[in-house]
């Protein structure tokens, strides 16, 4: 198998000869350039042909929100990895809306994580990006297919990994009316980047309020918790957040399945999951709990997701009661918040 082939673009050269080192270490990636503004590193794109960037966002001549935008709207588009540090974690979201993959910290000096950049540079450069958040039409038996549902949700869980930050703003923002509903969301997303990410979300986000969740706060109607990076959001069943730390063994963090779990332990058939775009299984489990108990589940469809991975998973387990694109799942939430007004 080639390495994975990658360019470095960050203007410190102390943060560019460290990544180096960092990915050289790894058999399977080939730092094939390195580059000091996003002017560089769409010549250097170009002629070197790598499988991915890591691109830093405050640079001089070229920032990497302007870059970013040129390389997605070029011929030479390719995956992006944003790498910056949480005070520009806010700020570095908007990358998401111009094309970037991921957000995550600048690697330190810990063995863990470094081994955590290595490893999701693996993850995202097989990525094929040329797939972007899209509106269709709706079919027009899809809303009648809510209809006949017998319970509308008294909750939504929502399970999202690889590319999710961007679908969630697009889903949010586009809420016609206050929702009515509390949303609980398990987004995978590196520690202590989380409060950028509710900062970026409630900018868009007309009809709701965005919030991390606080262990022993009630969930309400009109706000969409977003569980903890440090650990995994559960809903008990008196409405209140949990929230658990990581096992040493646990894949995900914060898992999707666990918070589906509850949502179905919690609410039976009044629950609903949703299994956006993102990379493996996770949430699997979840839709069949929700499923089990009564509740309904959505997964996206593979032309709206960054990655279908997690939401094959879930169709595949025969615990999927609707495949839907991204506009189509816009949709029906605006439906339930016209249906319960």
């Amino acid at each position: 198998m080639k390495p994975v082939r990658v360019l470095i673009v960050d203007d410190s050269a102390l943060v560019r000869d460290f990544l180096v080192e960092i990915l050289a270490s790894d058999k399977e990636i080939e730092v094939v350039g390195k580059a000091v503004n996003g002017l560089e590193a769409l010549e250097k794109i170009a002629t070197l042909k790598p499988d991915l960037v890591t691109m830093d966002i405050e640079m001089p001549e070229m920032n990497g929100m302007v870059a970013i935008e040129q390389i997605m709207g070029g011929e030479n588009s390719l995956p992006i990895l944003v790498v910056t540090s949480r005070d520009d974690s806010g700020t570095a979201y908007d990358a998401i809306s111009r094309g970037a993959l991921e957000v995550i910290p600048k690697p330190n000096m810990k063995r863990s994580s470094a081994d955590y950049f290595a490893q999701r540079v693996k993850l995202l450069s097989k990525v094929k990006v040329v797939r972007h958040i899209r509106s269709r039409t709706c079919k027009s038996n899809d809303v009648p297919k809510m209809r006949r549902n017998r319970n509308l949700p008294h909750i939504i869980a929502i399970a999202s990994s690889t590319g999710g930050p961007g679908v969630l703003a697009w889903l949010f923002a586009g809420l016609e009316q206050f929702l009515n509903v509390p949303v609980v969301v398990a987004q995978h997303i590196a520690r202590g980047f989380d409060t950028g990410l509710v900062k970026w979300l409630n900018r868009n986000t007309p009809n709701a309020q965005v919030k991390k969740g606080v262990p022993g706060e009630q969930v309400k109607p009109g706000v969409i918790y977003l569980s903890p990076s440090s650990g995994h959001m559960e809903i008990t069943p008196t409405n209140t957040i949990e929230v658990f730390p990581p096992g040493p063994k646990d894949i995900y963090t914060p898992s999707c399945d666990r918070l589906l779990e509850s949502v179905a332990r919690a609410h039976g058939q009044y629950s609903m999951a949703i299994v956006l775009t993102g990379m493996g299984n996770d949430g699997t489990a979840g839709v069949k709990a929700v499923k089990q108990a009564g509740g309904a589940t959505i997964a996206q469809d593979e032309a709206s997701s960054v990655v279908y991975g997690m939401p094959r998973a879930a169709v595949e387990s025969g615990f999927i009661d609707q495949v839907m694109s991204l506009n189509e799942i816009g949709r029906c939430l605006n439906f339930m918040v016209r249906k319960e007004s």
